[in-house]
């Protein structure tokens, strides 16, 4: 499945998604491309919210722009906006400080920023995607869990896939990631 790598596993990934309300929402992430990015945004008819860069930034629109297009009398113009950016050091570091939190919890009792129970939903979002891929088809949430698990033992047990055993040279691996 990889494209960037020799693996079997997904290690790009676009995914498309449309809410029950109408909205629709784009996934896409890779290991396989560098520098990378680490970029959330959710856009609506009232302005913007980015996360980017160790900030948030909130744009407002003075009008809505569904009200907007609807109003204007001069075509390809939009509304005045506000604009406030919010410092929120450490997001680019967010796997890191999890990961640290798990070692605290386990070693002096901390309580865990992110409960295994609250991760349940990426899971099965992960899994939906995957296999959305693989048979090519819209699925819904919940997804048929039976019909994914069949699909994941007929991948594992048809695998022909040999892993490539690569000598490590450098146990450092904070490379690997951005702090």
């Amino acid at each position: 499945i990889g494209k960037y790598h020799d693996i079997e596993v997904e290690d790009d990934v676009t995914c498309y998604m449309e809410y029950a309300n109408g909205a629709s929402g784009a996934f896409i992430t890779s290991t396989g491309e560098t520098p990378g990015s680490n970029r959330f945004e959710i856009a609506g008819t009232k302005g913007r919210i980015l996360l980017e860069n160790d900030k948030l930034v909130l744009t407002r629109n003075e009008v809505a722009s569904d009200e907007w297009s609807k109003t204007s009398k001069i075509g390809f113009q939009q509304p005045e906006t506000t604009v406030e950016e919010i410092p929120i050091p450490g997001v680019d570091n967010a796997h890191a400080m999890l990961m640290t939190n798990f070692v605290d919890a386990i070693i002096d009792g901390q309580e865990l920023i992110a409960p295994g129970e609250s991760g349940i939903g990426s899971v099965e979002l992960a899994n939906v995607m995957v296999y959305s891929g693989l048979i090519n088809e819209t699925i819904d949430l919940p997804m048929d869990s039976a019909a994914w698990e069949t699909k994941l033992n007929d991948l594992i047990a048809n695998s022909t896939h040999e892993k490539k055993v690569v000598e490590v040279s450098n146990e450092d691996f904070t490379a690997s990631y951005r702090r």
